[in-house]
């Protein structure tokens, strides 16, 4: 059943429930108001009735003997004045005199009884009644009466009314069916937004959004989905990009074999069969070792991602002096093979690093810095590499910046990319393979920290970070 048709159904059933309920509610309670009230009345008539009977009796009763006549001449004097109905019993129960539509008063049905033996409603051919009997007895004469009151009308009063109601009551609930049809309608349609958004995000529309016009649960309902929308249209976004990533990844690393290995083939083909001369086949060995040495520096680098992808690192505190010091030992080798020029400076502080892979993070960077100053085949006259850390606060950041040949804005968005290279040809001639910076990138985020780059085309670029730190004198 959809939500339309229960809301609609169920509203519209506690409505015409309630309504039911409470007129008849009200139907009976002015019947019982009704009822009461001629009660009242056959209570006060059977009293005037009882005392003129009484005071009659006893004042012949003085003067002579009370005689069937004398009571029934009574009798009919107290039913000439009497609105009700009036019947008179001698002692033994034969009637004397009676007013009363239906002779056969023993008959009467009784269905209620507020006063004990005396008072009752009664139900005959000619209609309903109240009767009220009493006894009387004046110098041990006996006799019984009965007094009758129609009260037909207040029960045509309560059917007319219930007639009434009946009516009002369809026309309120026809009236109140076209309400909730109509309100039904605008609290489904919300939710059959919803349905409608989330088809077209099932068919691929990752964009769609529900349209939100109110700020109660619909409307905060209809906010959330479009925040899970959001959700996944970046999930399914990222995975895109993981997946167009890891084909551009495969296509490069198809790329980068395919060269060396098709040369390394030829050139091994031509020493096999030895028509090379000598200073031929020299040149056919050199390549190939310089290839080999490639391929190997490709398989590590790969290997090297990988291991940093799958593997838990624990972070230590130490001397960024001593580290420092450490890379730049490390440093002097590279920079003397390019004849490039490095300046390191370190402030004092305890770095919370990983130190073999703190060590390599600053080392590529520092390569690429330094392949950024060569010109041929060494760096260009005026060409620096600068290594230093500072401490700001409970930060240490770390600086690397060349005033080589930069990048322009494009390919800093593509530089973290594994196999990218901004110069292949002369990064493939110095064994690179274009996976340092997505190493150093992985490296990074080990240290809860990212690489900031700032570049310009000709003016050198800065690449930098931070890591958590100490001062010194905190560590004592």
């Amino acid at each position: 059943m959809r939500l339309f048709t229960k809301i609609f159904i169920s509203s519209l059933a506690v409505l015409s429930a309630s309504m039911a309920v409470t007129g008849g509610m009200l139907i009976k309670e002015s019947f019982d108001n009704s009822l009461s009230r001629e009660k009242g009345v056959a209570l006060s008539e059977y009293g005037h009735i009882a005392y003129t009977l009484q005071t009659g009796m006893q004042s012949i009763s003085e003067s002579g003997e009370l005689t069937r006549e004398n009571l029934t001449i009574l009798a009919r004097q107290a039913a000439d004045v009497s609105p009700c109905g009036v019947a008179l019993f001698d002692a033994e129960g034969e009637m004397l005199y009676s007013t009363l539509p239906d002779m056969r008063i023993a008959e009467g049905k009784n269905n209620d009884s507020d006063i004990a033996a005396m008072y009752s409603i009664f139900v005959t051919d000619t209609g309903r009644y109240i009767k009220v009997t009493s006894g009387l007895t004046v110098n041990d004469v006996s006799v019984a009466f009965v007094i009758s009151k129609n009260i037909d009308s207040i029960y045509q009063e309560s059917e007319a009314f219930a007639r009434k109601y009946i009516l009002i009551y369809s026309v309120s609930v026809f009236a109140a069916a076209a309400a909730l049809a109509v309100l039904s309608y605008f609290i489904a349609r919300p939710i059959r937004r919803l349905t409608v958004s989330a088809a077209r995000i099932a068919e691929g529309k990752y964009d769609e959004r529900c349209p939100v016009f109110s700020r109660d649960e619909t409307g905060e309902l209809a906010l959330g989905f479009n925040r899970m929308a959001e959700t996944v249209e970046e999930s399914i976004s990222e995975l895109k990009r993981s997946a167009q990533q890891k084909e551009d990844f495969m296509a490069s690393f198809a790329h980068e074999i395919k060269t060396p290995l098709t040369s390394v083939i030829g050139y091994a083909d031509m020493l096999y069969q030895g028509r090379l001369r000598d200073e031929e086949a020299a040149n056919a060995a050199g390549f190939i070792l310089s290839e080999g040495m490639r391929l190997e520096a490709l398989s590590l680098k790969l290997m090297e991602l990988i291991v940093l992808e799958k593997t838990k690192f624990s972070l230590i505190s130490l001397p960024a002096i001593d580290v420092f010091d450490d890379i730049g030992k490390a440093l002097m080798p590279m920079a003397a093979k390019w004849d490039a020029s490095v300046s390191l400076r370190a402030d004092e502080a305890f770095i919370k690093i990983e130190p073999d892979l703190f060590k390599t993070l600053v080392m590529n960077l520092a390569d690429n810095a330094i392949k950024a100053l060569v010109d041929g085949e060494r760096a260009r006259t005026g060409g620096i590499v600068e290594v230093f850390g500072r401490r700001l606060g409970d930060k240490y950041v770390v600086e690397v910046a060349d005033n080589g040949r930069g990048m322009e804005e494009n390919e800093l968005l593509r530089i973290k990319e594994a196999f990218y290279m901004v110069d292949k040809s002369r990064s493939r001639r110095m064994n690179g393979a274009g996976l340092g910076l997505a190493i150093a990138e992985r490296i990074a985020l080990i240290h809860d920290t990212t690489l900031e780059f700032e570049s310009e085309s000709g003016r050198g670029t800065k690449v930098s970070f931070n890591i958590a730190a100490e001062a010194c004198d905190e560590m004592e």
